[in-house]
């Protein structure tokens, strides 16, 4: 006979396990607006049209040609993180609902939250270092939303390990 508080437990674990799987989705949804929105007017704040052209006009042809595979492996890299933040978003909500799932998602989702919080880290020593205070603005706004990511991996990998550990007891009757 399952108790009533582990059932509760339980139920709260799967509620916040849903949440966390759909923030992590809405993160990624977040992830391509940014790049479009980064792409269309800029990194950083201030960069206007004639700015963006002079920098490009110092490139040569073998520069542009160069340009060309950074920016395709960039754009490989964010459909990947893309990919993946469905993967783990969508396999969390799954889990929520009953069905079961492996801890693949869990690992990853741990992966993730650390090269999230490197990123958050890099950012900000790349902002110092370069004393490039021009885009503070939006690199206190990116942080916020990627501090609050990894507080949704967190909470996720939290939520998954209760669920996991809950729903055997459970199926053992204890």
């Amino acid at each position: 006979m399952v108790d009533v508080e582990s059932a509760t437990k339980l139920r709260r674990s799967r509620d916040a396990l849903s949440i966390s799987g759909r923030a992590i989705v809405a993160f990624g949804l977040w992830d391509i607006a940014r790049a479009f929105l980064s792409s269309a007017y800029g990194s950083s704040l201030g960069q206007n049209d004639e700015e963006i052209e002079r920098v490009f006009a110092d490139f040569d042809i073998e520069n542009m040609e160069l340009l060309a595979i950074i920016a395709l492996i960039v754009l490989v890299l964010l459909f990947l993180s893309i990919f993946l933040r469905f993967h783990v978003g969508l396999a969390a909500h799954s889990e929520a609902r009953g069905k079961k799932k492996g801890w693949g998602y869990v690992v990853l989702a741990a992966v993730m939250a650390l090269n999230n919080t490197a990123l958050v880290i890099v950012s900000y020593t790349f902002l110092f270092v370069t004393r490039s205070y021009l885009s503070l603005a939006g690199t206190l706004i990116t942080s916020i939303i990627d501090l609050t990511s990894i507080y949704a991996y967190v909470d996720l990998i939290r939520s998954a390990i209760t669920v996991k550990r809950l729903t055997v007891c459970q199926a053992e009757g204890r």
